[in-house]
C-alpha cells in the first residue's frame, strides 16, 4: 500500500495513513502490535 501521511494518535503512536483509506499503527519500540 502507499502511505499518503502521518498522524499521531492520543498515545503518541504514529499511524500511517494509506492510500486505500485504512490506518496502520507504526509502533518503533516493543511489542510491535496491530490494533
Amino acid at each position: 500500500m502507499t502511505i499518503t501521511g502521518f498522524i499521531q494518535d492520543e498515545a503518541g503512536d504514529w499511524i500511517a495513513l494509506l492510500a486505500c483509506g485504512h490506518r496502520r499503527h507504526v509502533r518503533h519500540r516493543p511489542p510491535l502490535v496491530e490494533r
